[in-house]
């Protein structure tokens, strides 16, 4: 008999235990980062800083994982500013993330791909009567050539 009477007081300290550690929420903010377009593609390894607004000592850098999560926990209450950038994405900054006491803001981020920029583009095309242009675009600026084709 005495050992069902240990038994049930272990149970009800680790029930206890346990109930008390789920009850307290980290004060945090919980990132996704991803591509634009349809549908969403998370994007991983972005670079995300975060800084507390009017106090630029409280804040750090991380980076997401490769599903494009990632949780920051243990802050202190407050507004942050976040930049979050992803290269061959534009970066982009985010003020007014507001974190809570004992809560999890969820943010998700949705980065536009980066414009390119073709510096150099030739073509050239063969024209009635063999007389064939040549184009040249460098930076913007056209130079043609006509040839005579034999």
């Amino acid at each position: 008999m005495p050992r069902v009477v240990t038994a049930v007081a272990v149970f009800i300290v680790c029930a206890t235990m346990t109930h008390g550690r789920q009850d307290v929420t980290p004060t945090s903010f919980s990132v996704r980062v991803f591509a634009a377009g349809n549908p969403l593609v998370p994007l991983g390894h972005a670079r995300v800083r975060y800084a507390l607004e009017g106090d630029e000592s409280v804040g750090g850098q991380v980076r997401t994982g490769a599903d494009g999560t990632r949780l920051v926990s243990d802050l202190r209450e407050g507004v942050y500013t976040l930049e979050v950038a992803v290269p061959g994405y534009a970066k982009r900054t985010d003020a007014s993330v507001v974190v809570v006491e004992q809560a999890t803001t969820e943010v998700d981020i949705v980065l536009e791909p980066e414009p390119t920029s073709v510096r150099h583009v030739r073509f050239g095309a063969l024209l009635f009567g063999g007389v064939v242009l040549v184009a040249t675009m460098v930076r913007g600026k056209a130079r043609a050539a006509r040839m005579q084709h034999e």
